[in-house]
Parts: structure tokens; C-alpha cells; sequence
């Protein structure tokens, strides 16, 4: 997935509209099955963090 969007940017706006469609259900405005329920996230990478010493 070099190349488009990336997984933290698409898991971001999974979680996103999965808020939006929980509110809907918890206030009675959507009346169908959770949409977002069964989609699994992608993996995202893992960026190593280091400390740079300056002399």
C-alpha cells in the first residue's frame, strides 16, 4: 500500500463514520444492522522512533 490512501488514514475514517452510524442506533434513527460491524481494520505499520544525540 505504497501507492493511495494509507491504512491509518482509512482506519481513521472507519472509525469515524462507525461513530456516526453508533449515534444513529443509540438514538433510534437508523433501525438497520450496524454497517460497520463486521469490517476489520487494516494493519497499519509500525514507524520506529529513535533519539538523535547532537554533539
Amino acid at each position: 500500500m505504497d501507492v493511495g490512501i494509507q491504512a491509518l488514514s482509512l482506519n481513521r475514517e472507519h472509525n469515524a463514520l462507525g461513530s456516526v452510524f453508533t449515534a444513529l442506533i443509540d438514538t433510534g434513527e437508523y433501525h438497520h444492522a450496524h454497517p460497520f460491524k463486521w469490517i476489520i481494520k487494516l494493519r497499519e505499520k509500525v514507524f520506529q522512533m529513535g533519539f538523535r544525540s547532537h554533539y
